[in-house]
């Protein structure tokens, strides 16, 4: 608080930034910018089941956030996962502390549970590697610099034409290993701050 004044000049120099940037940013794997229809409210409380069959769904209410967009937009682990702990990334399972033995009877079950949570967000994506390739390479695009920086523009009025641009210097860095570079050509960075 204090240190930042935002100023039409500011946010429209952020905007600017995110115009030279973003076709550098999008995925270069197209089947993963092909538009999806995706239900951003799915849980246990909008899918009805067949009591008798619970792996037979009947159907799904809540339509109303349902939106069409690119799935790299989308994806996502299901909300009803209920995980909220450390990312799991990649396709290995997690593991226990190595200490597990050393530490309190109370910490060792916070460290089951959590094990436990992420061996199913594990098994999740898994999953979805074997049965559903696609989606996982959107995951996975999900888990780079390019999608950081679309989805900070996405947010540039919440979160701040500062935090932007200076995510944007950071980009330099890492300017020559985007794939969106490469596969233009390996042109210069574009903004100059």
């Amino acid at each position: 608080p204090g240190t930042s004044y935002p100023t039409r000049a500011k946010k429209l120099a952020a905007l600017h930034s995110y115009l030279r940037l973003v076709r550098y940013l999008l995925p270069t794997d197209k089947s993963i910018m092909a538009s999806f229809l995706w239900h951003s409210d799915l849980h246990t409380e909008n899918i009805f089941v067949n009591p008798e069959r619970p792996t037979e769904i009947l159907g799904i209410i809540d339509w109303q956030s349902t939106e069409l967009l690119p799935l790299f937009e989308h994806a996502r682990q299901p909300y009803f996962l209920d995980y909220d702990g450390p990312s799991v990334e990649g396709l290995e399972p997690p593991t226990l502390p190595e200490n597990i033995g050393e530490l309190s009877s109370a910490k060792q079950l916070e460290a089951k549970r959590l094990y436990m949570s992420m061996s199913l967000s594990a098994l999740y994506r898994n999953l979805t590697y074997r049965d559903n390739p696609v989606l996982y390479k959107a995951m996975e695009f999900r888990q780079t610099k390019c999608f950081e920086m679309l989805l900070l523009a996405q947010n540039l009025l919440v979160d701040g034409e500062a935090l932007y641009q200076a995510s944007v210097l950071d980009l330099e860095k890492e300017w020559p290993d985007i794939p969106g570079v490469q596969a233009f050509g390996n042109p210069p960075f574009p903004v100059q701050l």
